[in-house]
């Protein structure tokens, strides 16, 4: 059996791939996609093996959830299973010397910044996972994102001074898995 999630080996999706390898179906393959988008628009091709997604998944542009998913599943995907995780912590971060006037973040995350900083104003870098959003927050020089905790201070360990911490976010998630019919 083969399970489908988010990649990169960093990100929650992954974490709860492993878990749920090793707890509940030590027979699986995890096979790692760049989005979620990829996955639920070619379910066809995946036909029966499994997914496992994130309630609060959230694509990009912001048209495709996993409730939309969830209330359209019929006939295409059944759950199998769900389970809930802690999350890896996230911390919204501001570079003090900026190149961009941006904010670089997941979709599902775009509350909990507007919840500290507004948005508006601000060019908005919406991106299909947290490891793209620190890649690109660092590469562009954006002023803020919204990122995994751990990963940013590996990144920045060396320029940690050039930015700060805002504010952090712990939490839970709850996975599906669903069985692709």
């Amino acid at each position: 059996m083969q399970t489908h999630t988010l990649g990169p080996e960093t990100t929650d999706s992954f974490r709860a791939a492993e878990y749920f390898k090793a707890h509940l179906q030590p027979d699986t393959t995890i096979v790692l996609h760049d989005d979620f988008a990829d996955i639920l628009t070619n379910l066809p091709a995946i036909a029966g093996q499994q997914f496992l997604i994130p309630a609060a998944y959230q694509n990009a542009k912001g048209d495709l959830s996993w409730r939309e998913f969830n209330y359209n599943a019929s006939g295409v995907a059944k759950i199998n299973t769900t389970f809930h995780l802690p999350l890896m912590p996230m911390v919204l971060v501001e570079n003090l010397q900026p190149r961009r006037g941006e904010a670089v973040f997941h979709p599902a995350t775009k509350q909990l910044f507007e919840s500290v900083i507004p948005l508006a104003g601000l060019s908005q870098r919406p991106m299909t996972s947290k490891a793209l959003v620190l890649g690109s927050f660092l590469r562009r020089g954006s002023r803020y994102a919204i990122v995994t905790e751990e990963f940013f201070k590996e990144a920045t360990a060396a320029s940690a001074a050039q930015y700060r911490i805002l504010k952090r976010f712990p939490g839970e998630m709850v996975w599906v898995v669903y069985d692709v019919l």
